[in-house]
């Protein structure tokens, strides 16, 4: 069921969460809210409901059910889906990926998570140290153990990107293989 509700200003995020809740507590379902762009003409607003309905699919596959999700957030995600649909995403990075993932299994580390950590903490080792409560000098390690393991360069800023985008795409796979083992 598709259905397009009004708010006069994106300022009020907890409208969405109220009526997610509302949905939830009097029907039982979990309801997910796509934010589509606020248009200025009538002959665009499909095009932001078209976009929307588009977000949707592609947070559900990616998140599952029940989350609020915002056109500008999900830009970077629509970019990464027509890739993964289109069969481009797989790179070198994705290959590099999988050999620590494989060392992790075999060896029982953590250089997967590591990186993934470093990652999603904007490249930051002292932030990334903080958050997986390890000592800085051992994440110093570990950048460097995963360094050499896989021969990647931290100061290109470009390869960060395609390792950022590839760890993306493991993710999507993952959450894809997810949402086909419930069906």
């Amino acid at each position: 069921m598709t259905c397009i509700i009004e708010v006069n200003s994106i300022e009020e995020p907890h409208v969405y969460q109220i009526i997610q809740d509302k949905i939830c507590d009097h029907f039982g379902y979990t309801l997910t809210v796509s934010i589509g762009e606020i248009e200025d003409r009538v002959d665009k607003v499909y095009q932001s409901f078209y976009n929307a309905k588009e977000n949707i699919h592609i947070g559900r596959a990616l998140f599952g059910d029940g989350h609020i999700l915002e056109h500008e957030d999900m830009i970077i995600y629509k970019l990464l889906w027509q890739s993964h649909k289109y069969g481009t995403a797989d790179c070198v990075y994705r290959r590099k990926l999988e050999k620590l993932k494989e060392y992790d299994k075999k060896k029982d580390t953590e250089y997967y998570g590591t990186l993934e950590a470093y990652i999603a903490n904007d490249f930051n080792m002292k932030k990334t140290s903080r958050k997986l409560y390890i000592h800085y000098n051992t994440m110093k390690q570990r950048m460097n153990t995963i360094k050499e393991m896989i021969e990647f360069d931290y100061s290109d800023m470009n390869k960060m990107l395609l390792m950022a985008l590839s760890l993306k795409f493991d993710q999507m796979d993952k959450s894809i293989q997810q949402d086909n083992h419930k069906r």
